[in-house]
Formats: C-alpha cells, sequence, structure tokens
C-alpha cells in the first residue's frame, strides 16, 4: 500500500525515519524499495545522522585504516553494527567526537610490546 505513492513522497518519509526503522523499512520491501532510495539519498540521511564534519573527517583517513565501503547505505550500516556491539557490550553509543578521538589515536605511533623490544 505504501508503496504506492509517488517516489518522491516515498523518500521524503524514509529521510525522516529513523535508522532502524529505516532499515527495517528496507529489508521489507527490499525489491520494490532500491531503485528508489539511491547513493544520493544515503548520503543526504548519512549527513543528517552524522553530519557533514563526520564524513570530511572520516573521507580523510587512511584507506588502510577505513575501508571504505562502495556507498553511504553500507557505511551507516557499518557504523550501526559497531554502536549495536557497543550496546550489547552495555557501552553507550559513540558520539562524533568519541569517533574523532578514535581516529587521532589511530595516528599516534603505538610502544612496542615487550616482544617486540630487543635489547
Amino acid at each position: 500500500m505504501i508503496l504506492n505513492l509517488h517516489n518522491d513522497l516515498l523518500e521524503y518519509i524514509c529521510y525522516y525515519l529513523d535508522i532502524k526503522s529505516l532499515i527495517y523499512f528496507i529489508a521489507i520491501q527490499r525489491s520494490n524499495i532500491k531503485n528508489i532510495l539511491d547513493n544520493k539519498f544515503f548520503k543526504n540521511y548519512a549527513i543528517k545522522l552524522y553530519g557533514d564534519e563526520f564524513w570530511l573527517k572520516a573521507k580523510q583517513r587512511p584507506p588502510d585504516k577505513s575501508k571504505p565501503l562502495s556507498n553511504y547505505y553500507l557505511e551507516i550500516i557499518r557504523i550501526e553494527k559497531f554502536q549495536a556491539k557497543l550496546y550489547e557490550m552495555e557501552f553507550n553509543r559513540w558520539k562524533n567526537t568519541d569517533f574523532y578521538k578514535y581516529w587521532e589515536s589511530e595516528k599516534q605511533p603505538t610502544s612496542p610490546t615487550k616482544k617486540q623490544k630487543k635489547h
């Protein structure tokens, strides 16, 4: 029934769903909705979730560290899986600042472990 709506209206409605509802909706309507919600939609949705600054900083990370995926939908899913894992371990969801701190820590040289030290 909902798919009888015009594509622009469907996209508008999806934009205002929370991430869990959007993922559920996509799973239910998989074959019908995948042509409506393209990478442009998910880029806008990703910016709505995390902001421009987040994605600019994410793009600046070295590819060997960030392992970029092919589209924004997959990037959002990866982040949400990570957030769900934090929840399972009884940690709070990460805010943007938590990601930034982690990304900064990746830049710091690690101190050698006992095995690596040679005297």
